[in-house]
């Protein structure tokens, strides 16, 4: 970490280095750090630095002397709100200290887990963390929990980052996710899973059908259609082969799972599509008994 002063400090397992541009330091528990395996730090807003330990306790550095905290929490990650309090995360659960007072937030207060693995504050001030289990963000009065139901590729939350619109983006054993922040509200959970993620009923919110080059075929022909989705934030996606194909008349023409329309015999039939409780417009298909002749 480089400190406000431009200051270097490097967390080891054996200790703290401090460099000042000229001289090298080393801090061990000889110093008064609790354990002599550091994960990282953070200078709060007051320019105090704060160590933390894979194994134990929050070292505060007060410009001579180290002083220890916690010693029973091993603590993965620390951030900071707008407020200046900081916001730890360890294996007891959540911790926020405003700088006199430690408070614990536990699954008892909502969170998935106990273990917590990645802590992060949003562009609302609002804390996220992340856990084996999910994720959950914090408004100021109550934890919230997002997990795979709601769209995340995977529940196992490696790291959070946030994006420079206020996106948050989550990293998982099952791929990346992306939580598009509405106008800033958080009225409700909206995940953008990206590669093999599926859509689900919170990000839809509508789907079309077409069909190339047209709504008429003959018997025996084939038609393919295709289905894309509307999402949450306007975009588009490709769903065919998501959606569930629908023929209303099976002995006019059958649907295939991938959007091919086969015609049957002579009359007309109605095609839709359905994927998380979401069908899309009714589309009339129409069986002639003599091939259809393309128009040059």
């Amino acid at each position: 970490m480089i400190d406000y002063q431009n200051t270097l400090w490097v967390a080891t397992t054996n200790g703290i280095l401090y460099f000042d541009g000229t001289n090298w330091q080393v801090f061990t528990t000889a110093d008064g750090l609790a354990d002599n395996d550091i994960a990282g730090f953070i200078q709060d807003k007051s320019g105090s630095i704060w160590a933390y330990g894979f194994n134990s306790a929050l070292n505060l550095y007060n410009g001579n002397s180290w002083q220890s905290f916690l010693q029973s929490d091993r603590i993965a990650d620390i951030t900071q709100d707008r407020n200046g309090n900081l916001w730890l995360a360890t294996d007891h659960g959540v911790i926020e200290y405003d700088g006199n007072n430690f408070q614990s937030f536990t699954t008892a207060d909502g969170l998935l887990d106990n273990s917590i693995n990645v802590i992060i504050v949003d562009n609302n001030n609002d804390i996220w963390c992340g856990t084996d289990y999910g994720a959950n963000y914090y408004n100021g009065k109550t934890w919230q929990s997002v997990t795979a139901s709601n769209g995340l590729a995977a529940d196992q939350i490696l790291q959070i980052a946030k994006g420079q619109s206020g996106d948050i983006w989550f990293s998982s054993f099952g791929g990346i996710s992306r939580f598009a922040s509405e106008q800033n509200s958080r009225s409700a959970i909206r995940i953008d899973p990206v590669g093999s993620a599926p859509v689900t009923a919170n990000q839809l919110t509508s789907i079309s059908i077409t069909s190339a080059p047209g709504n008429t075929l003959s018997i025996g022909a084939s038609l393919q259609y295709i289905a894309m989705g509307t999402l949450f934030d306007g975009q588009s996606q490709n769903i065919t082969d998501r959606v569930k194909w629908t023929s209303s008349n099976t002995s006019v023409a059958t649907i295939s799972a991938d959007g091919v329309v086969t015609g049957i015999a002579a009359g007309k039939t109605v095609i839709t599509a359905t994927l998380s409780g979401i069908t899309s417009p009714p589309a009339s298909l129409t069986v002639a008994s003599a091939s259809i002749e393309t128009p040059p």
